[in-house]
């Protein structure tokens, strides 16, 4: 008996197997959001930095693998996504070739002239394990400033001529002789640069200084005037400088 124990337990062998398995390359472990400001009309041009080390907060990887893909989850409901000039829609993947090249753009909506935010979600793939974070804090942001309105473009020189002793009450038209606008916006004043070396000119009788500004609506209720010197008999031409504002940006003409 004890023969056959020992020889049993000669055959019988432990044997311990350990299996391994593949190392598992995890998904990105952050993405952020980002704010980009665009000038009106202009169009913007993404980096991989806008999605990366420009978001709050900053890409990372535990791999720290480089993006390989950035997934738009929603678009911009103003301007447009495209990639080489090609409309992007819900669930496109823009890889990071696309993105480095210069090829992932915003094209703004020219229509749209009042300053405008709009954003666009989304998610980023990272190179080694091809898989979106699933995180929701992929926000791109975009500011459109409003379209700059420009000053007059161009006023010409007037004349008037007036008998002695007259009082010359100004018209709006007495200013705007050659007025132009681009966008055709109304003129809204003017402002005074220099005075006649005679005479006097006046606002709603009460002298008027270098560089005041004198409104259309104030010339159009007869308030500008020019008193003349009652003492200077013969001929003489008088004059002063002025330039004008518009309506649209209040900004006067150089």
């Amino acid at each position: 008996m004890g023969f056959f124990v020992r020889l049993i337990k000669k055959i019988i062998k432990m044997i311990i197997s350990i299996t391994t398995s593949a190392l598992v390359n995890s998904r990105p472990s952050a993405i952020g959001s980002n704010t980009i400001s665009v000038d009106y009309g202009n169009d913007h041009t993404f980096t991989l930095d806008n999605f990366t080390t420009e978001t709050t907060p900053a890409y990372s990887d535990l791999e720290d693998d480089d993006l390989s893909f950035v997934y738009i989850a929603t678009l911009p409901s103003i301007g447009e996504l495209q990639v080489g000039g090609v409309a992007v829609s819900i669930g496109s993947e823009i890889a990071s070739g696309d993105i480095s090249t210069g090829n992932f753009t915003y094209v703004s909506d020219t229509s749209v002239t009042d300053e405008t935010t709009v954003s666009f979600t989304f998610d980023i793939a990272d190179q080694g394990s091809s898989t979106v974070s699933g995180l929701d804090d992929g926000i791109m942001t975009i500011v459109i400033a409003e379209e700059e309105n420009e000053p007059p473009s161009s006023i010409d020189d007037n004349s008037l001529g007036l008998s002695y002793g007259d009082t010359v009450i100004f018209t709006s038209a007495n200013f705007q002789v050659g007025y132009a606008d681009p966008e055709g916006d109304a003129a809204y004043s003017i402002k005074v640069l220099s005075l006649p070396t005679s005479g006097e000119l006046q606002l709603d009788g009460v002298a008027v200084n270098v560089n005041q500004e004198i409104l259309f609506t104030e010339i159009g209720s007869n308030y500008f005037t020019y008193v003349p010197d009652t003492s200077v008999t013969t001929a003489v031409d008088y004059s002063f400088d002025f330039s004008i504002s518009d309506e649209g940006s209040k900004e006067f003409t150089e």
